[in-house]
């Protein structure tokens, strides 16, 4: 039978803690890299949406990705890119008949 004594014990709870420690460490930054990449390729597929709707043309594909980086909640802007803008196509476009405003009540109408 093999016998520890509390010296031996303490010494082999304390290296385990350490090493989970170290683990858990490790864990942390490659979740981190695994959320960055996971935003990152999230942005791209919204950055790529973005510029086949012609939004945002102001910014280069590379601004809209860093742009889209920065935001605090890509659901909100997806959400917004999902939205259909049929209807706000219409209220943009110029009418011969009146102002676009007066154009809008009539197409709400």
């Amino acid at each position: 039978m093999l016998k520890f004594s509390s010296f031996d014990v303490k010494n082999v709870l304390s290296a385990g803690a350490d090493i989970i420690e170290d683990q858990q460490n490790k864990l942390d930054v490659l979740s981190a890299k695994v959320a960055f990449y996971e935003k990152e390729k999230r942005a791209i597929k919204l950055a790529e949406i973005m510029e086949d709707k012609g939004l945002n043309s102001g910014l280069t594909y590379e601004e809209k990705i860093d742009s889209l980086m920065n935001h605090a909640n890509l659901d909100v802007v997806e959400e917004a890119l999902d939205m259909e803008p049929a209807r706000l196509a219409k209220v943009a476009t110029l009418d011969s008949q009146g102002t676009s405003t007066e154009s809008y009540l009539r197409m709400i109408q």
